[in-house]
């Protein structure tokens, strides 16, 4: 099956979130990719954050190569929520990792 690049542009503060929360003994996946995609398939609140510390000098970006069902079923999140793939990955990690009380 063929694969295609998607790039995640992510605050500091969510890329660093990720981190403490695998690290502190939670099962999740380490793997940020994998991280990312775990929280977009389990994680849907009904209104999600913006996440207002994201600067575009200081992103970090995450490369995730995705099945064409996975990219469909962002595509639809994406409808859902408003938001282009970067920042609908953002504040969906932001979101989670804000009611986890991971970042303040």
């Amino acid at each position: 099956m063929d694969k295609q690049k998607v790039w995640f542009a992510l605050s500091e503060c969510v890329y660093d979130g990720m981190k403490a929360y695998y690290s502190v003994g939670k099962n999740m996946p380490k793997v940020r990719g994998k991280f990312i995609m775990y929280v977009m398939h389990n994680f849907s609140p009904d209104e999600v954050m913006t996440d207002y510390s994201f600067e575009h000098s200081r992103r970090k970006m995450i490369c995730v190569r995705l099945r064409s069902s996975d990219i469909e079923f962002i595509e639809s999140l994406e409808k859902k929520y408003g938001r282009n793939t970067s920042s609908l990955a953002r504040d969906l990690l932001y979101t989670f990792l804000k009611e986890k009380k991971i970042i303040g």
